[in-house]
């Protein structure tokens, strides 16, 4: 490229400075290439340490639930719950053991027919056994539909949803 200046001086000016700018220039571009790769790595490696985060301690709240409906599966008046009335001292088990494991915001225990026959809500701490004229069949429910697949002291593991009682979300 052969620039033509009537200006010997501006003609040497630009000669000198549109190289220069070149190289400025494309020395700028590399650093922002390498600084926005930087970025992007540091990104994605806080994203990747909140996943693995993330993942431990939901691996751990299941543990503690798997860890808990283990319990509840060998809890010794199990037989009375599904044949007659649960013992005092098996509901208070039950009630202390959903306040102060704090794992499971309702257990229902369900015969085979998918009918509750024991229920125990959390309520915010105050666990309360259901009423027996407010125990639901939950035959048609997923979870339950998915369990009677199960064999003896496998667990089933539901998406999250939301809970549904007397066919209305629970807010």
């Amino acid at each position: 490229m052969k620039i033509v200046c009537q200006r010997q001086t501006l003609c040497y000016a630009v000669k000198l400075f549109l190289p220069l700018a070149l190289v400025l220039v494309l020395a700028a571009y590399a650093v922002h290439i390498v600084e926005e790769r930087r970025r992007v790595k540091l990104t994605l490696d806080h994203a990747t340490s909140e996943v693995d985060s993330g993942t431990r301690l939901i691996t751990s709240e299941l543990q503690g639930a798997i860890s808990g409906l283990l319990y509840l599966s060998n809890f010794s008046e199990m037989e009375r719950i599904f044949y007659s009335k649960l013992s005092r001292e098996g509901t208070n088990s039950l009630l202390h053991f959903i306040k102060t494991s704090g794992l499971f915001d309702q257990i229902r225990f369900l015969d085979n027919r998918g009918m509750e026959v024991l229920r125990i809500n959390y309520n915010q701490g105050k666990p309360a056994l259901v009423p027996e004229d407010q125990l639901q069949n939950k035959a048609s429910r997923y979870y339950f539909i998915e369990s009677t697949k199960l064999d003896d002291g496998q667990i089933f593991v539901s998406p999250l949803d939301l809970n549904v009682e007397h066919g209305k979300v629970e807010l």
